[in-house]
C-alpha cells in the first residue's frame, strides 16, 4: 500500500530568482482589497498619510464603507470579491502601481472551518493577482497568516481542527500565487503576521473579547495561554504592509511583527491591569486545542533587513486604542 504524505515547506527564495531588495518601487495610485475592514483601513489611512491615492474595493453597502469617506484622495468601488477580474477596465484607468489585497472571508468564527468559503477565497486572491498583472501594477502584497506554521500540526491531528481549512486555504493561495508569477512574472510578496491590535479590531478577537468581557464586568473565559505571540499595532502592521509593496525583496514570504513577542499569557496580564486592575484573570477555563506556536515564527528580523521597518507604538497604546473601540461599540453598537 502506497502512503503519501503531505510535508509543509517554507519556501522563501526559490532557485533562480534574484537578490532586487536595494530597489524600490514609485507607488502613486494603489488599489486596495478589504479596504474598509480593521485592517484595510489603516493601510487606506497611511497610503492616505503619504499623498498616495487609493482605489478601495469595499462590499456592497457594508457600513464599514462609512468609515473611509473621510478620506480625500481615494475613489470607492463596491463589489464583491469576486468581481475583480470584471473590473479590470474599470481599474486599468487609474494606472495602479500596487494591488493589496486584504480582502478574505472567514478570517474568525465557523467560516473558517468551511471549505467552500476558504476555498472561494483562493481563487479570489488568484484573481486578483491576475487582475493586478494585466492592468500593469508593478508589486502585489497579499495577507497571509502566521496560523499558516500550524499546518503540520492540523493535518495530522486525530480529530478536526476549526481552523483546519482557514490555514489549508492560505498556503494553498500563498503557493498558486507562486505558479501564476511564473505566467506573469509580477513581483509579490505574502505577509505573514500575528495579532494585529486597535480601533476597529473585530469583537470576536481574542484582546477585543478580553476588554469587552471585562468592562461589562464578566468573567473572560481564557485558555492556558501558554503559547509564544505577537499583538502588533495595527498601525505598525499597515506601515509594513506599504513597506512590502515599495520594495522588491529578496524573498516571497515574510513576518511582520512587532520585535517583541511573548507569551500570550503575559500580554493578557497586561491588559487586563490596564482594564480592570482588581479583577485577577483566570487561564486554563477554556480546553486547550493542543496547537503549538514556536518564537521562531515570530522573527521580524528578515524583514527589518530588507526595509528599515520598526515597531513604533506601544502594546499599552494598542490597548488603550481597542478600550476606546470598545467603549464606542458599547455606547453605539457600532462594530457589532
Amino acid at each position: 500500500m502506497t502512503v503519501l504524505i503531505y510535508k509543509y515547506i517554507d519556501i522563501n527564495l526559490r532557485d533562480g530568482e534574484a537578490d532586487n531588495s536595494r530597489m524600490k518601487i514609485n507607488i502613486s495610485t494603489a488599489i486596495v482589497s478589504g479596504a474598509a475592514g480593521f485592517v484595510g483601513y489603516h493601510l487606506v489611512q497611511r497610503l492616505q498619510e503619504k499623498g498616495i491615492f487609493v482605489v478601495a474595493l469595499c462590499r456592497p453597502d457594508s457600513a464599514h464603507n462609512e468609515r473611509l469617506r473621510k478620506f480625500n484622495n481615494l475613489k470607492i468601488l463596491e463589489c464583491d470579491t469576486s468581481d475583480f477580474m470584471k473590473l479590470k477596465n474599470t481599474l486599468g484607468r487609474y494606472s495602479p502601481n500596487a494591488f493589496f489585497h486584504l480582502a478574505w472571508e472567514g478570517t474568525t468564527g465557523e467560516k473558517r472551518g468551511d471549505y467552500t468559503v476558504q476555498l472561494t477565497n483562493v481563487k479570489n486572491t488568484c484573481d486578483a493577482y491576475l487582475c493586478a498583472a494585466e492592468i500593469g501594477c508593478k508589486k502585489f502584497v497579499a495577507a497571509g497568516t502566521i496560523y499558516e506554521k500550524l499546518m503540520d500540526q492540523i493535518l495530522f491531528a486525530e480529530n478536526f481542527s476549526p481552523l483546519s481549512y482557514y490555514v489549508m486555504a492560505k498556503h494553498f493561495a500563498y503557493e498558486s500565487l507562486f505558479q501564476l508569477s511564473k505566467k506573469t512574472g509580477l513581483d509579490w510578496t505574502w505577509c505573514l503576521f500575528c495579532q494585529p491590535i486597535g480601533r476597529y479590531i473585530k469583537l470576536n478577537q481574542l484582546m477585543a473579547y478580553l476588554v469587552m468581557e471585562l468592562k461589562e464586568g464578566r468573567k473572560p473565559l481564557l485558555g492556558t495561554a501558554e503559547n509564544p505571540f505577537d499583538m502588533i499595532a495595527v498601525e505598525d502592521l499597515a506601515e509594513g504592509l506599504y513597506l512590502a509593496a515599495e520594495h522588491r525583496l529578496g524573498e516571497r514570504r515574510y513576518y511582520i511583527g512587532s520585535g517583541t513577542p511573548r507569551r500570550l499569557r503575559e500580554y493578557l496580564t497586561c491588559a487586563g491591569d490596564i482594564i480592570s486592575p482588581t479583577q485577577k484573570l483566570i487561564f486554563g477555563e477554556r480546553p486547550d486545542d493542543g496547537l503549538r506556536f514556536s518564537y521562531e515564527w515570530l522573527d521580524v528580523q528578515p524583514f527589518q533587513e530588507e526595509t528599515g521597518f520598526k515597531s513604533k507604538h506601544s502594546f499599552e497604546d494598542s490597548i488603550n486604542a481597542v478600550a476606546l473601540w470598545v467603549d464606542e461599540c458599547r455606547s453605539t453598537g457600532a462594530g457589532i
